[in-house]
């Protein structure tokens, strides 16, 4: 059982936002990492070059408010946790 199949209250549209903006935060830090490996093995970067640049503008829009409504209310059908 993961962590997502565990039953939790319903958070505000704040604590989403919050939950999401770790989570990418997170996803820059490993994905930073997993480009100095790739880049010390000579392996391509460029699709995690993408991924890093891609990353950082969803935590400026996040910032922003530009994505405030996605966090309003679950989408219908969603298995929404937060």
């Amino acid at each position: 059982m993961s962590l997502f199949d565990e039953i939790v209250p319903a958070a505000s549209p704040a604590a989403r936002l919050h939950a999401a903006h770790d989570f990418v935060s997170r996803c820059i830090t490993w994905s930073e990492a997993e480009l100095e490996r790739r880049r010390a093995s000579g392996k391509s970067t460029e699709e995690w070059e993408s991924y890093i640049r891609f990353s950082r503008h969803a935590l400026v829009e996040l910032e922003a408010g530009t994505l405030d409504g996605w966090f309003a209310t679950p989408p219908s059908g969603s298995r929404d946790k937060l």
